[in-house]
């Protein structure tokens, strides 16, 4: 029997759930999406835990889409990605309304849908090696998983725009700098400086920092479900592009797209 690719478990009042796809570097899916709705809804009515981890096993925290099983839809004709873009912006929507705080422990690789993920967590702690990419438009697609509307608040319109559309690498340090994340530390220290920070958490005033959450969302993420929604309308659009099955072959064969605009 195959490992589940999203596992929970409790030590301390924390509450880890950890993409457990290492081979693949933990891709989300639709069912990714929908087991790890289940695991925060179960961790949100859990007395026990007051903070919740969110973290990757193996070499990377996420790698965002599986751009092989994209190439493999696309070649059967059966790449309708709607369904699958709602239920990873529902995770995202879930990860702002838990009432309990949310770490993301950051290593390896943070790509696409993975990083955009990590966007809607309360708190963003980063191994000094990590890499970062907003990688969508290298493959013709538009960013998802509610990633967008986080990041040009954090951001600004510009410098928004500017990792959206060239999606270029950057480093740990400067997610730091432009405040994409909240702290970064030595690869080997990731898990100390994580715990260090869920104990603290663990052990204050979990109800206020619920209320504090419902107040930043309506600041911070206020248009929310209404971006998920375009989400799921934009990429269904490019789906369908010459140059997204462009940018999904030459990501398999290891080569530069040419992309033509169609």
């Amino acid at each position: 029997m195959d490992a589940p690719k999203v596992i929970l478990t409790r030590q301390a009042g924390i509450g880890y759930i950890t993409l457990n796809d290492p081979e693949n570097r933990n891709p989300l899916s639709a069912a990714t999406a929908d087991t790890l709705v289940g695991l925060l809804d179960e961790c949100d009515h859990d007395p026990e835990v007051r903070v919740v981890v969110l973290r990757g096993e193996g070499p990377a925290f996420s790698a965002g889409g599986n751009v092989k099983s994209m190439l493999e839809r696309l070649e059967a004709g059966t790449a309708d990605y709607r369904p699958g873009i709602k239920k990873l912006g529902n995770a995202f929507i879930k990860l702002r309304t838990i009432k309990k705080p949310v770490i993301a422990a950051i290593h390896g690789a943070a790509a696409g849908g993975g990083l955009n993920l990590a966007l809607g967590c309360d708190f963003r702690i980063a191994a000094a090696d990590t890499k970062f990419v907003f990688a969508f438009v290298n493959i013709g697609l538009v960013p998802d998983v509610g990633g967008p509307l986080p990041l040009v608040r954090m951001l600004g319109v510009a410098k928004a725009t500017e990792l959206l559309m060239t999606g270029k690498l950057f480093t740990a340090q400067e997610a730091l700098a432009w405040g994409l994340v909240n702290e970064v530390v030595p690869a080997g220290e990731l898990a100390a400086a994580t715990l260090k920070l869920a104990a603290k958490l663990a052990d204050g005033p979990t109800q206020a920092y619920g209320c504090i959450k419902a107040m930043i969302n309506r600041v911070a993420f206020a248009g929310l479900e209404q971006e998920i929604e375009s989400e799921a309308e934009y990429q269904a659009l490019c789906a369908k592009t010459h140059d997204h099955r462009e940018g999904v072959g030459a990501f398999v064969e290891k080569r530069k797209p040419r992309f033509t605009g169609q």
